[in-house]
Formats: structure tokens, C-alpha cells, sequence
């Protein structure tokens, strides 16, 4: 039974630290995710970046399981031949609510020139029996890929995320309230507060 377990283990970790897929020629980045994740929808718009190496795009994308209400995001880093390297980004887990990824950005949060991954997520509150509607706001950084030696998955910016927390925006029973970091100019302004 343990040498069961140990050989799945073995057969994840190999298929999750080694996915590569082929892009064909003159594929979109749109229809290359939706082909190698076989979903018609996405999430969020499939970007195709240029952002760490002006020579490699890289391609970031999410997808979304239903039952749980998360979403997860991986990047999809080019090397030869048309492969490209799945690395991932998180899964976000929803917060009382659906996961929805309100906005992609780079920006620099730490010391180095490169910018970092920042995605702006927001979770919908509806319970009327409650008196609460309205939105809880919240931002995630990441570290920029090694895009040479990519990682499984990337590293989380826990201290600088935790201080970009957006809070709620809405209605509850004791009045309106209004979130800290909604938009992208709240967040960017807010990271060059801190220095960066």
C-alpha cells in the first residue's frame, strides 16, 4: 500500500515539475491555453508578456474550477523548439465568495529592477439575510520567474501582500464602507509609498 502512495507521489511530482507543451505556428496565446486546458473560458484575458526578457514572451493565464470557486494561475514560459515550461502561480482560494482576478500588473516590490507579479482579486458578498453587499478586495504579489531554471511555483510576497489588503467595499448593517486598494492606482501608489 505505502509503495502505491510513493509511486503516485513520484508520478505527480514528475508530471507537475516537468509539464511542457508545444505551441503550433501562428497560434494566439488565447487559443494555445484554451487548447492545452481544453476550456472554452477563461477567467481572466490570457496575457503574453514580454515583461523579464524582451527576446521570451511569456504567457500568463488562469483557470477557474466551479465546484471550489477558486482560481488558479500559471505561467507558460517559452524555450526551444515552440515548448513551453508550466509554472504556477497559486490558487486562489474564494473567501465567502467566488474568486474573481480583477487585474494583472507588474510592479516593482522589492529591491532588484524587475517587476513582480501583482494580481488584484475580489470576492462578491451577497447575503441579504445578513445586510452585507458589497466587495472584499485583496492583492497578491509574486516573484518574477527565473525564466531560465523556472520553478514549480512561484514565491509568495507574504508581508508586502498582506499590506496591500484592500478590505471591504459595501453595504452592512452598520453603513457604507470603502476599500483601501481596489484599483490599480491605489496599489501602485501604495508600493511606491513603501519605497519601491
Amino acid at each position: 500500500m505505502q509503495a502505491k502512495y510513493f509511486f503516485l507521489l513520484l508520478l505527480f511530482l514528475y508530471t507537475t515539475k516537468a509539464q511542457s507543451f508545444h505551441r503550433n505556428n501562428n497560434e494566439t496565446a488565447e487559443a494555445f491555453v484554451k487548447r492545452i486546458t481544453n476550456r472554452e473560458y477563461l477567467p481572466h484575458p490570457v496575457i503574453e508578456t514580454a515583461e523579464w526578457d524582451s527576446t521570451r514572451k511569456v504567457i500568463i493565464y488562469f483557470v477557474e474550477d466551479s465546484e471550489e470557486e477558486s482560481v488558479t494561475g500559471y505561467l507558460l514560459i517559452p524555450g526551444t523548439n515552440r515548448q513551453y515550461r508550466r509554472v504556477l502561480i497559486d490558487t486562489i482560494q474564494p473567501d465567502d465568495g467566488r474568486s474573481v482576478i480583477e487585474s494583472v500588473l507588474f510592479a516593482n516590490a522589492d529591491k532588484d529592477k524587475q517587476r513582480e507579479i501583482v494580481i488584484m482579486i475580489k470576492w462578491p458578498q451577497r447575503r441579504r439575510g445578513a445586510h452585507i453587499d458589497g466587495d472584499f478586495y485583496d492583492t497578491q504579489v509574486y516573484d518574477v520567474p527565473d525564466l531560465n531554471n523556472p520553478p514549480a511555483k512561484l514565491s509568495f510576497y507574504k508581508e508586502i501582500s498582506d499590506k496591500l489588503d484592500g478590505g471591504f467595499e459595501g453595504e452592512t448593517k452598520t453603513g457604507s464602507h470603502k476599500a483601501k486598494y481596489k484599483t490599480v492606482s491605489s496599489v501602485r501608489a501604495a508600493l511606491k509609498k513603501m519605497g519601491y
